[in-house]
C-alpha cells in the first residue's frame, strides 16, 4: 500500500502543478520566444492554435442559448423582473459610459496622436500608402456627410430572421435576443411543456460544459499554438511609428483590468487570492484567444465560485460580455482622441460629447465581431466628427495583434464585473425564488 501511495504522489502534485498558473505563463512565454527567433516554426503551429479556438467555439453558442434561457424563464416566472431589470440598465449604461469617459479623458492628458517628429510623420505616410489607402496626413481632414441613424441600424441588428442562421453564422447578439424571448415565453406558460423544454436545455448545458473542461486540460498547449504565430505575424515599423499610441491603450486597458478586479474584490467579499484565481481562467482565455466568447463558460464558472447568485450570473455574464463590449468602447474613444490630435484638429465640448456616446454605441454595435472585424465600426464615432477613418484604419489593423488581446480581456473582465454589481452572494430580495431549477456551471 505504501508503495501505490508513493506513485500515486507524483500524478497528484503533478496535476495540482498542471492546474496552477504557471503552465499558462510557460506556454505564453514559450509563444513569445519562438514567435521572435523561430517565426517559421511559430507559422506552422497557427494551424493547431485555430483548431484549438475553434473547439472553444464550438461549445459557446449552446452554452449561451441554454443559460440565458433558462436564467430569463426564472425571472419570467414572478413578479420580480421589472426591478431587476432597471437595476441591470443602470449598471450596464452607467458602466459603459464611465468606461468611454475615463477612455477619452486619458487620451486628451497623454496626447498619443500628437506627434512632432517629421520623420515618424513620414513613415506614417508611407505605411499607409504602401497599404494601398490614398490618404495623406494633412492638417485638416475633409469633413464627411454623417452615417445613417447607427441606433436603428443596431436594433434591426438585434432580431435574427432565422435562429438556425445565426446559430450557425456565430451571430451572438441575435442568439442571446432569442434567447431572452424563449425564455419569457416559457416562463409566462410555466407548464409540464416546459419545463420538459428547459430539463433538455439543463442536459445540453451540463453537457456542453463538461467538453469545455476536457478542452481547458490542454489550455497552455492552446495557448503556445495562438500567442507564437501572432507574435511572427507582428511587423515592428507601425509599432514604432505609433509606440505611444499603443502603449497608452495597452496601459489604459490594464488600469480598466485592475480597477474591475478592486470591484469583484469588494462586493465578492472573498480574499484577493481567491478572486484573483477565480477570475484568471477567463481572464487567460481572453487575453491569449482574443475572444471574448470564448472565455464565457470561464467568466460564469468564476463568477458561480466566488459565490454570487448562480441563476443570475447565467443571464447577467452573457449579456454582459455580448453586449456591452467594454473594452471596445474604450479602445473606440481613445482612437477617436487619437485620430483627432494626429489630424490636429480642435473639438469643441459638442464634439466631446458625440465622441463619448458614439464609442459607446460604436462599441455595442460590434456585437459578436472579433479581431479586425470590429475596428471598421470605429467610422460611427469618426464619421460624425468628419474624421477620415481610412487612414488610421490602416495603423490600428498593423497593431491590432498587439492590442486586441488586452481588448478582449477588458471585454470579458467588464462583463464579469457589470454582473458583480448587479448580482448578489445571496438571493437578491427584489427576485423572489421560482420552482424553476437552473443547473450550477
Amino acid at each position: 500500500m505504501g508503495v501505490g501511495m508513493a506513485a500515486k504522489n507524483p500524478w497528484e502534485r503533478w496535476g495540482r502543478w498542471w492546474h496552477s498558473p504557471l503552465p499558462v505563463v510557460v506556454g505564453v512565454g514559450l509563444g513569445i520566444g519562438v514567435g521572435v527567433w523561430v517565426p517559421a516554426l511559430a507559422m506552422r503551429v497557427q494551424v493547431l492554435g485555430e483548431v484549438y479556438l475553434a473547439l472553444l467555439k464550438l461549445c459557446v453558442l449552446p452554452i449561451l442559448l441554454a443559460a440565458v434561457t433558462m436564467s430569463v424563464s426564472r425571472l419570467a416566472s414572478n413578479q420580480g423582473m421589472g426591478q431587476f431589470l432597471r437595476r441591470l440598465l443602470l449598471v450596464f449604461g452607467l458602466g459603459l459610459v464611465g468606461v468611454s469617459g475615463v477612455s477619452v479623458v486619458t487620451g486628451a492628458l497623454v496626447q498619443p496622436g500628437v506627434i512632432r517628429n517629421p520623420e515618424v510623420l513620414a513613415t506614417l505616410g508611407r505605411y499607409i500608402q504602401n497599404t494601398g489607402v490614398d490618404v495623406e496626413l494633412t492638417l485638416q481632414a475633409p469633413a464627411t456627410p454623417p452615417p445613417p441613424s447607427i441606433l436603428v441600424q443596431f436594433v434591426r441588428a438585434l432580431f435574427p430572421d432565422n435562429i438556425f442562421a445565426a446559430l450557425s453564422q456565430a451571430n451572438a447578439l441575435q442568439v442571446v435576443t432569442f434567447a431572452v424571448l424563449l425564455g419569457i415565453s416559457l416562463g409566462v406558460l410555466n407548464n409540464g411543456a416546459t419545463a420538459r423544454v428547459l430539463r433538455g436545455l439543463e442536459g445540453v448545458y451540463e453537457t456542453f460544459n463538461a467538453l469545455i473542461r476536457g478542452i481547458t486540460l490542454i489550455l497552455p498547449l492552446g495557448i503556445f499554438c495562438l500567442i507564437a504565430p501572432q507574435v511572427a505575424g507582428t511587423g515592428v515599423e507601425p509599432v514604432l511609428a505609433i509606440l505611444r499610441f499603443v502603449l497608452t491603450a495597452v496601459l489604459l486597458l490594464v488600469g480598466l483590468f485592475m480597477a474591475g478586479t478592486g470591484v469583484i474584490l469588494g462586493r465578492s467579499g472573498c480574499p484577493l487570492r481567491q478572486v484573483w484565481q477565480e477570475q484568471g481562467s477567463a481572464a487567460v482565455l481572453a487575453w491569449t484567444t482574443s475572444n471574448s466568447l470564448a472565455s464565457l463558460p470561464a467568466a460564469i464558472q468564476g463568477l458561480g465560485n466566488l459565490g454570487f447568485d448562480r441563476q443570475q450570473v447565467n443571464l447577467i455574464a452573457p449579456l454582459g460580455i455580448t453586449v456591452c463590449r467594454f473594452g471596445v468602447v474604450a479602445y473606440f474613444a481613445l482612437v477617436s482622441v487619437f485620430t483627432a490630435q494626429l489630424y490636429q484638429q480642435n473639438l469643441a465640448w459638442p464634439a466631446w460629447l458625440v465622441l463619448l456616446l458614439g464609442a459607446v454605441l460604436g462599441g455595442v454595435a460590434t456585437a459578436g465581431a472579433v479581431g479586425v472585424a470590429t475596428l471598421a465600426s470605429v467610422g460611427i464615432v469618426l464619421q460624425p466628427l468628419g474624421l477620415p477613418l481610412d487612414g488610421v484604419l490602416a495603423l490600428l489593423i498593423a497593431v491590432d495583434p498587439l492590442v486586441n488581446p488586452f481588448r478582449a480581456l477588458v471585454t470579458v473582465h467588464g462583463g464579469m464585473v457589470a454582473t458583480a454589481l448587479v448580482a448578489k452572494s445571496l438571493p437578491h430580495p427584489e427576485i423572489p425564488q421560482s420552482p424553476v431549477v437552473v443547473p450550477p456551471p
